[in-house]
């Protein structure tokens, strides 16, 4: 099974004179893909992005159950799925993505250091 692939997309930037502001939105691609526990390979490399140096990226998803978190040091997307009794978050094993994630619609807001 092959594995499923994360792909951002940046729908808006601006500056505030010494960050680069960006949003967009973050794709995670259906079932037979699979997730790997570690997370997905997100590269974040988007023309209109002007710096490499990410200061914050903060994801959200419209779905109750999974939340998403990026590691800068591996450049993944790692996800959880969030008991709805308890709370209790744990990462996705190895398996199928489920179709909660490829359906979900993840925004993200992100500041760079503006290049100078």
């Amino acid at each position: 099974m092959a594995l499923s692939t994360a792909v951002l997309t940046v729908n808006d930037t601006w500056s505030d004179g010494k960050r680069q502001h960006v949003i967009g939105t973050v794709v995670v691609s259906a079932s037979p893909g699979t997730y790997t526990a570690g997370g997905l390979a997100l590269a974040i490399n988007d023309p209109k992005i002007k710096s490499t140096h990410l200061r914050l990226l903060i994801l959200q998803g419209l779905s109750a159950e999974f939340r998403y978190a990026y590691l800068a040091a591996t450049g993944k997307l790692k996800i959880y799925d969030e008991d709805q009794t308890s709370g209790v978050q744990a990462e996705l094993a190895t398996a199928a993505t489920p179709a909660g994630v490829s359906d979900d619609t993840i925004t993200f807001y992100a500041i760079f250091d503006q290049l100078r």
